[in-house]
């Protein structure tokens, strides 16, 4: 109930860019696709970034990804390109790649 109320505060005022810290952590699955899919919804009319770890949570709301590490860009490109341009099968896997990647720089 607490990540709705969130998000509901978050749409508030129609504001065109939102920003919101995790907001899936501690759903169970059937509540992380129903919020997916209300953050999915919302985000087609504005700028929505999403921090999280979750990347089931990224695959099905991002279109494009930015990854941070230590407080610095290693990479901005759709969803698609950050997975494919790394040889990864998945998002998971390349973000472990690209992470480490940027590690040996």
């Amino acid at each position: 109930m607490k990540q709705r109320v969130m998000l509901a505060q978050a749409m508030l005022g129609n504001p065109k860019v939102v920003l919101l810290d995790e907001p899936t952590a501690g759903l169970d699955p059937e509540e992380r696709i129903r919020l997916r899919g209300y953050i999915n919804d919302f985000s087609r009319n504005r700028i929505t970034l999403i921090t999280t770890h979750i990347t089931s949570d990224v695959e099905n709301i991002a279109d494009n990804i930015i990854l941070m590490n230590k407080g610095r860009i290693v990479c901005a490109e759709s969803a698609e390109d950050f997975i494919h341009g790394c040889g990864a099968a998945n998002l998971e896997e390349a973000y472990i790649i690209r992470l480490h990647e940027n590690e040996r720089i």
